[in-house]
């Protein structure tokens, strides 16, 4: 091997495909990390301050608004807030935007609008939300527990009688 040739003309093409290489991803690591600690910061005000999660939220979905944790601060913030229908509708939303890329995570965020829409007392909305989760994942138990609990909340309102 020509050792003079392999440091003069190999040596720095490889150095610059390494640092081209750093400088794209770089970015979007870091993006990521930062995403992950703000989304930490938010889970932690959603836990306590609902009100402050929420304004968190749509200040970073806003500077951010290609971030999904963002999204789905907001959409948790907005279920802490009990603003449910708001929240299911943008659990939604992020469901079928992952839907082709993350089917398994679509399939949470389906069943999260579900249990939105079932707090909402929105349950046509809930079983078409837990019907989208069984279709990305057919042995999903939560989506099933929910269409279960929806119909039998549906049968004992509807039955002669009750007082619900």
């Amino acid at each position: 091997m020509n050792l003079p040739f392999f440091k003069r003309r190999v040596v720095p093409v490889l150095a610059i495909c390494v640092i081209a290489l750093l400088l794209a991803v770089l970015p979007r690591l870091d993006a990521l990390f930062f995403d992950k600690a703000r989304y930490a910061q938010c889970s932690a005000l959603v836990a306590h301050d609902p009100a402050a999660a929420l304004a968190f939220a749509r200040t970073w979905r806003k500077s951010h608004p290609a971030s999904p944790l963002s999204w789905h601060c907001e959409a948790v913030a907005l279920f802490a807030a009990r603003d449910y229908a708001n929240a299911a509708t943008m659990f939604l939303a992020l469901g079928t935007e992952v839907a082709a890329t993350n089917p398994s995570l679509a399939t949470r965020l389906f069943v999260q609008g579900a249990q939105a829409y079932k707090a909402a007392k929105q349950p046509n909305s809930a079983k078409q939300a837990a019907a989208s989760a069984l279709l990305l994942e057919p042995g999903n138990a939560e989506a099933k527990v929910l269409l279960t609990e929806l119909a039998r909340e549906n049968f004992s309102i509807g039955a002669p009688g009750n007082k619900r």
